[in-house]
């Protein structure tokens, strides 16, 4: 997905910055991870809320299915910018 993409994108680039920098980048991306989360949440929520006839209902549920991938993604993500903050911030209590 495009939101993985860019994540592993700037965590490459987090190693060639400053500590300063890199845990500015580190809380950049994590905010940006939880914004798509909340994004992706409310279309869930807008597509159970709809009411569709039989011959739309499998569409939804293909819809539903890539929101529900997207967001494990997300999550998966999420934690790993929370690992790579908590090491952040143990390489500056023991610098």
């Amino acid at each position: 997905s495009i939101c993985a993409l860019e994540t592993e994108a700037a965590v490459d680039d987090i190693s060639s910055l400053g500590h300063e920098e890199a845990s500015k980048k580190v809380a950049n991306l994590q905010k940006k991870a939880m914004e798509y989360a909340w994004k992706l949440e409310r279309h869930l929520n807008q597509l159970d809320e709809l009411h569709v006839t039989d011959s739309v209902r499998p569409r939804r549920k293909e819809e539903i299915l890539k929101i529900q991938k997207a967001l494990r993604q997300v999550d998966q993500i999420r934690g790993s910018l929370k690992q790579l903050d908590h090491k952040l911030k143990e390489n500056t209590t023991t610098a």
